[in-house]
């Protein structure tokens, strides 16, 4: 019995003489995000302080770069997400691997100025991150699967957190093994290029090979759509697609990516700064590694079953509590120079951002089908990450003027309380009727 006749039930339910890729291609997803988005992404905050402080840069003119990156990044993606329903997410893969794979390359080789620095990672690689992101991952699920999207998009999500969490501690170890920060983005390089190896292997949609989503075929759907309706329904699908514009004009397109915004520029935050934020309060190097690592932990624990609960619990309460623990726990990391507290409280945020992560783009799948998805997706990632990327150059400038990340704390804490409460209206989308 194939893989996706187990999650199925019967093998009557399978159509088609192939197995059911679904599954193949979570896990083929799942690697090669770990690689090509987690392993580099998420380890930028272990090679940057590093870097910084041998070329003697300061943050604020540092985190230029990031943030260019993360600009770039977002203007891609709308013709992302038309390339996506264009080519497929496998030609789309290897198009930003490849991109991303040269950047780094270069970055470990004739990178020798912060204007060099500033080109290669904003512009080369945050044009690969763009077509490396979640837009293109998260489409995988949602072109393969709908009654297990859900628990197909949490496996996915969980590539980032683990490929962050193994990268950290080995890019670390390559650089203290060289004794060179750039050994750091060669190994980056060498990972992408798996992950561009290993997206080959990538079926783009079940109709390319006589399939249906979840490997059942329209009728037993429909009969099993039947069976359920007599039962309690927790979570809403809807059962017709929205334009983009459509999307657009609903205040919950809104609501949602302000989650998005905020969640990211509390990771972002983290990320570029967490490990200088640390040092700040006294704890050494490897207490900040340590602390770190804790988020990724987290984060690569909550994604599946956030993924399984939101196929059973409405994603808007998911996401509220995931706002509230995002708030809390930058509360904690922002005022506790306790090692112990810091390692739970990042443990907690990483496991909040990580269910975030996963819901969102599985509440936009649900209220505003799949037909348009990645268009619908790809709009909201220059909205929120256009000011999302900001986080590190406005961080770092308040550091390098005030010397403390204070006011930017409060900000940012002020803003996610703000999400919280939002989110209490983003209920189902209704279609609007047609004129």
């Amino acid at each position: 019995m194939t893989q996706g006749n187990t999650q199925t039930g019967s093998a009557s339910e399978v159509v088609g003489k192939e197995p059911f890729y679904g599954w193949q291609n979570v896990w083929v997803s799942f690697i090669s995000y770990g690689l090509a988005f987690g392993f580099v992404y998420y380890a930028y905050a272990v090679v940057f302080p590093v870097m910084i402080k041998d070329m003697g840069w300061a943050r604020g003119d540092a985190s230029v770069a990031q943030t260019i990156r993360g600009l770039f990044s977002v203007l891609w993606a709308p013709l992302v997400g038309y390339l996506i329903v264009k080519w497929g997410v496998r030609r789309t893969i290897l198009s930003g691997g490849m991109v991303l794979c040269l950047a780094l390359v270069l970055m470990a080789t004739v990178m020798y100025n912060i204007w060099v620095w500033t080109i290669i990672w904003g512009l080369l690689a945050g044009f690969g991150f763009a077509f490396l992101g979640p837009l293109v991952y998260s489409s995988v699920a949602t072109y393969w699967f709908n009654k297990y999207k859900g628990t197909a998009l949490g496996i996915i999500m969980t590539g980032a957190a683990v490929g962050g969490f193994i990268g950290q501690p080995a890019l670390t170890w390559v650089m203290k093994q060289y004794t060179s920060w750039q050994m750091g983005w060669g190994a980056a390089a060498v990972a992408t290029f798996f992950a561009v190896i290993i997206a080959v292997l990538l079926k783009n949609k079940p109709e390319d090979h006589g399939q249906h989503k979840d490997g059942i075929s329209p009728e037993r759907a429909k009969q099993m759509e039947a069976t359920a309706t007599k039962k309690k329904v927790l979570t809403y699908r809807t059962s017709v697609n929205f334009t983009t514009k459509e999307a657009l004009k609903t205040h919950q397109f809104w609501i949602l990516s302000f989650n998005i915004l905020m969640n990211y520029s509390a990771l972002l935050m983290l990320i570029s700064h967490g490990v200088l934020h640390f040092l700040d309060m006294g704890l050494t190097r490897m207490q900040a590694a340590y602390i770190m690592s804790f988020y990724f932990i987290g984060g690569a624990i909550s994604r599946v079953p956030m993924g399984w609960l939101s196929d059973r619990i409405e994603g808007r309460w998911l996401l509220i509590l995931t706002d509230a623990l995002s708030l809390a726990t930058m509360a904690y990391i922002w005022q506790s120079p306790n090692v112990t507290g810091l390692a739970v409280a990042s443990f907690i945020f990483g496991f909040s951002y990580g269910a975030n992560y996963t819901l969102v783009p599985l509440v936009l799948g649900s209220y505003y089908g799949s037909t348009n998805f990645p268009k619908i997706f790809g709009i909201t990632l220059p909205i929120c990450y256009t000011l999302g990327t900001l986080v590190p150059v406005i961080a770092g400038y308040t550091h390098q003027l005030l010397k403390s990340y204070d006011n930017f704390f409060i900000g940012l804490l002020i803003l996610l309380a703000l999400c919280t409460v939002v989110t209490f209206a983003a209920t189902p989308a209704k279609k609007p009727a047609s004129a």
